[in-house]
């Protein structure tokens, strides 16, 4: 039997290509690119769905849209149709995720992970149902004032909730890989 490998699956939530170095952008991405140079990098991808919640539930289960039925960020996925990390636990792997999945995360809920530390779900498990209506009478997605709003993690003088909680996670990542990274 072949020795097993360690498996590592980043995931970045919002990014252009523009958006990291070893695609030939100009932002500086040094530990993405030294770890893409190592690894395997997807050159020709798409998402499946231009909405949060839809798109991820396809990332983990490797179905499109219409097959999971999953279609508006008010429809967290639940863990089924089972998706990739189900398989690899079943499989006998250690299967953790650290940071932002947004599924929906209510007791008994199975993503397919042995742990997950820090997961952000979407609220109550429920999602975005404003984003469903027609005609919608607030400003809670005004992307540009959002993005603005957020700014750079760690930018002088900001209180970002975001920002601190990428922070926490990239942090928890770092402690993880240290104390478990080598082993197989």
């Amino acid at each position: 039997m072949a020795e097993r490998r360690n498996i590592l699956v980043l995931m970045a939530d919002e990014l252009s290509r523009e958006g990291v170095g070893c695609y030939g952008g100009p932002a500086l991405t040094p530990s993405i690119d030294r770890l893409a140079a190592r690894g395997a990098r997807f050159t020709n991808a798409y998402t499946p769905s231009p909405i949060c919640v839809p798109a991820r539930t396809s990332f983990m289960t490797g179905l499109p849209v219409h097959a999971h039925r999953l279609w508006s960020s008010a429809e967290p996925w639940a863990g089924d149709p089972p998706g990739w990390g189900h398989a690899l636990r079943a499989a006998g792997y250690e299967t953790v995720s650290i940071g932002k999945l947004h599924h929906r995360g209510l007791p008994g809920d199975d993503h397919g992970f042995s742990r997950e530390i820090l997961p952000l779900h979407v609220v109550d498990g429920v999602g975005w149902a404003k984003a469903l209506l027609r005609r919608q009478h607030h400003t809670i997605y005004d992307t540009a004032g959002f993005a603005a709003d957020v700014g750079p993690a760690g930018a002088a003088g900001r209180d970002d909730p975001y920002g601190a909680y990428d922070a926490q996670v990239c942090a928890a990542s770092e402690a993880w890989l240290a104390e478990h990274g080598a082993r197989r």
